[in-house]
């Protein structure tokens, strides 16, 4: 959660092959917040999925749905691998909707 994380992410993308005419798919856990607006950003589809459906998908892969970082970013990335069909990204927003999210939570 800082901008040298963010940075890696970036990198870590780009050698998977991510690149401005065809960018990766990300799948995350929450629909909003910094790291989702900088992800919009780079213009990449931002899928969130449910994290009741999260935790269904992470017994597949664990009897014990033992959560850890690095197992629900395996699970969300076999998501969008098998069944990124059934999911949504979220859609563009306008400048307009920005700006009002932006007040809103000024005002929270």
């Amino acid at each position: 959660e800082s901008v040298e994380g963010f940075q890696t992410l970036l990198a870590i993308l780009a050698e998977a092959g991510d690149d401005g005419d065809c960018p990766i798919p990300v799948a995350i856990e929450t629909p909003r917040g910094l790291l989702v607006a900088a992800l919009r950003a780079t213009g990449r589809p931002i899928y969130p999925i449910n994290p009741m459906a999260v935790a269904r998908y992470r017994e597949r892969y664990s009897a014990s749905g033992k959560k850890s970082d690095h197992a629900d970013a395996v699970v969300l990335a076999n998501i969008l691998r098998t069944d990124m069909h059934v999911h949504r990204p979220l859609p563009a927003d306008t400048e307009l909707a920005r700006s009002i999210a932006v007040l809103a939570r000024a005002c929270q």
